[in-house]
């Protein structure tokens, strides 16, 4: 009974750590600055929220696997076992020994019942989650420059309010603005990751982001399509 209960403690867990962190990142992201970090990519196209969600349908699926397994041993020693039947005499009839094994197949198939239909709980939980968390789409990449950063600003700049932001923020934490869209068709700023659209010329080669304002050095061919 207790290691039944450990197994649906595991699913349970798993279910939190599928769930959770997938909910607060989508309702309050933009309100909390450090659920961020659950954008961080773990593997290439796969960000950390994503990766706990596969993780969680593990434990759960885990989970399932041993409560299955709880069950069966569970019952097994209720089922009768052929070798404590005592041996037949000689009096006794063939028909009489073979009355346990009749009893036995109710029993038996009761378990099997039990057994595929967890199992097909087990199948539904798996495409469920497979829909609900489909692979993260391949976002077009930027044109690879040979951008350098002379002085590396230290954050950002709202272009509506003139708030200032911590860098990789895209919205404005004081007015809700956008600070930048990206646009694949540009070089981004290899600090805060904005398009430099129009930025501050400042000499031949160093320009300055109009974003977090840090001084870049651009080479002349790539400075020609800003």
């Amino acid at each position: 009974m207790g290691f039944s209960k450990a197994s649906i403690a595991l699913c349970v867990a798993g279910i939190a750590v599928a769930l959770v962190p997938t909910v607060l990142y989508i309702a309050y992201s933009q309100e909390l600055s450090f659920l961020k970090m659950l954008e961080v990519e773990v593997v290439s196209g796969i960000p950390v929220y994503l990766g706990l969600s596969f993780l969680g349908v593990i434990l759960t699926i885990v989970g399932l696997v041993t409560f299955v397994r709880a069950i069966r041993r569970e019952q097994g020693p209720s089922l009768p076992y052929a070798g404590a039947r005592p041996m037949p005499t000689a009096v006794s009839r063939p028909t009489q020994v073979r009355r346990p094994s009749a009893q036995q197949q109710p029993t038996t198939k009761s378990l099997d019942e039990l057994v595929s239909s967890i199992e097909k709980e087990l199948e539904e939980v798996v495409q469920k989650a497979s829909v609900e968390h489909p692979s993260p789409q391949v976002q077009p990449q930027r044109p690879a420059t040979a951008i350098k950063v002379v002085t590396m600003g230290m954050d950002e700049v709202c272009p509506s309010c003139g708030a200032v932001n911590p860098l990789g923020q895209k919205v404005c934490a004081e007015c809700g603005a956008d600070i930048y869209v990206e646009d694949p068709n540009l070089p981004a700023c290899p600090v805060c990751g904005a398009p430099l659209k129009s930025p501050h010329k400042i000499s031949d080669k160093v320009y300055v982001c109009r974003v977090c304002f840090s001084e870049l050095e651009i080479p002349k061919e790539v400075s020609k399509k800003l």
